[in-house]
């Protein structure tokens, strides 16, 4: 009489190779998660920061100016300053603060590009953009 394995012994080993198969996957998943999520805090900040740098200095262009400081010079430095206290312009930074003159009415346009650090490193560079970059613009009304 030929004796037959029973279930249990037959399954033996398959938990240890669904978990070696899904734990890379899984692994994979959450660092995407977090490299993702780090990019788009990366992005908003730098939009956050551009934004404000802007009002700032539109602000300014509406109190009496004495030659000691321009609106661009304003939003410049509030970039500046709200950048610097995320550590994000530690690597390449690039700033920009002018004004400019559409129609009969004076606009501030503000810029930034921020290199974008990876987090982990884990991702390849190719789902990523290199550079987070940001504009915004306001009317200025001096009054």
């Amino acid at each position: 009489m030929m004796k037959m394995a029973s279930p249990r012994k037959s399954r033996r080993g398959t938990n240890a190779i669904e978990f070696a198969l899904t734990v890379p996957l899984f692994i994979t998943l959450i660092i995407g998660i977090f490299e993702f999520g780090w990019f788009f805090w990366q992005k908003s900040t730098t939009i956050d920061a551009v934004r404000h740098g802007c009002r700032e200095g539109s602000l300014y262009a509406q109190a009496p100016t004495d030659g000691s400081f321009a609106a661009t010079d304003v939003a410049f430095d509030e970039m500046t300053s709200r950048l610097a206290t995320t550590n994000l312009c530690s690597g390449s930074c690039v700033l920009s603060a002018y004004t400019s003159e559409v129609g009969a009415t004076d606009f501030l346009f503000c810029n930034a590009e921020v290199e974008y650090r990876s987090l982990t490193g884990f991702l390849p560079s190719a789902l990523l953009p290199s550079h987070s970059r940001a504009e915004s613009f306001v009317r200025l009304e001096v009054q």
